[in-house]
């Protein structure tokens, strides 16, 4: 019986260890440049460059921060994206580094794919270590 578990349990390592040499929607992320304006589109930041639409994660944390930084502003970023499949004229871009109005900033330590969940995870109410006793 130890076996069968021992088994199972290294052959789901090794599934996940497949799994992440990929993007997250199985296709490899490549780096990219995209240039255009910032736009919503399905309710989430996006730039469009030619027929692809890029979502861009990264920058949500910057808009109202940086003057001028708005839906409509023409930027140019630099990051990996990733196709995804049930969509081709869609990617998913996590952005590295951007750059708007002659200055560039540098994002590179914030746009990792789940840094952020990771962090906030624990810290939702009712979750993590600091969940309150009440509510």
């Amino acid at each position: 019986m130890k076996r069968i578990v021992l088994g199972i349990g290294l052959a789901c390592i090794m599934a996940g260890m497949l799994a992440a040499q990929s993007g997250p929607f199985g296709a490899p992320a490549e780096a990219v440049t995209v240039s255009g304006n910032l736009a919503l589109v399905n309710g989430r930041i996006a730039v469009k460059s030619g027929n692809t639409i890029y979502y861009v994660a990264g920058i949500q944390q910057l808009i109202g921060f940086i003057d001028g930084l708005k839906e409509g502003a023409t930027v140019t970023l630099e990051g990996s994206a990733s196709s995804i499949p049930v969509a081709p004229e869609y990617r998913f871009l996590w952005v590295s580094a951007l750059k708007f109005n002659g200055k560039e900033y540098d994002l590179s330590t914030t746009a990792m794919p789940g840094h952020m969940m990771q962090r906030n995870f624990q810290y939702m109410p009712g979750r993590g270590k600091n969940r309150p006793t009440k509510y």
